[in-house]
Parts: C-alpha cells; structure tokens; sequence
C-alpha cells in the first residue's frame, strides 16, 4: 500500500501535507525522546573524595533509582556550589554522622 493510497483513504486530499504533518510529528516525538533520556539520569556524573566540613550547608543523599543504580550524595556548599561525593571513599563512610550534627539532611525517594 502506497503514502497516497494510505491518505486517500483517510479522506486526505494534499499527500504534501499529509507528509509535512508526520514528519512534524517524528520531529517532535523524537525531540521528546531526547529530552525525557536527558532528565532521566544519575545526577553524578563526576565525584569528588572530600570537602572542607566547615563549607558544607546541606547534605542530599538520593538512594538507587530505577534510571540510577547507585546511591549519590550531594553536598550543597556555602557558596551554593553543589559537589557530588563519592559514597564509597573513607572520608564520606566516616564523615556521615557528623553531617547530621551539623547540616540538614535531605532523603528525597523517587
């Protein structure tokens, strides 16, 4: 079955628009696709060993999610600046109790 038998039959008279439509269409779909993989993923991507404690304002730990299989912890500075640490390092293991003394811990499960 040909493009023009398929737009005749759904009563389409410009197969030229028909066609501009869809590829419209496509355009956006995979656009969506893109943007919604980009959203969509471990908010890590570098880690750090350690901070300066006395910088720290925040601690977030995000636990695994199902489009991230690890644990992250995010530490929002003094400045603002948010630094990723690795969960695994020494310093993050030993440091953890005193995070909550100090800063405002954030458990966000999604």
């Amino acid at each position: 079955m040909s493009l023009r038998t398929i737009a005749a039959n759904a009563g389409l008279k410009n197969l030229e628009m028909f066609l501009v439509d869809l590829k419209k269409y496509i355009n956006c779909m995979l656009l969506l696709i893109v943007i919604y993989r980009a959203i969509l993923k471990c908010r890590c991507l570098r880690t750090s060993q350690r901070v300066d404690e006395s910088l720290i304002r925040t601690v977030e730990e995000l636990p695994p999610r199902p489009y991230c299989a690890k644990d992250e912890i995010i530490v929002t500075l003094k400045d603002n600046k948010k630094v990723c640490l690795d969960p695994t390092h020494k310093f993050t293991k030993m440091n953890k109790g005193s995070y909550c003394d100090k800063t405002e811990i954030n458990i966000q499960l999604k």
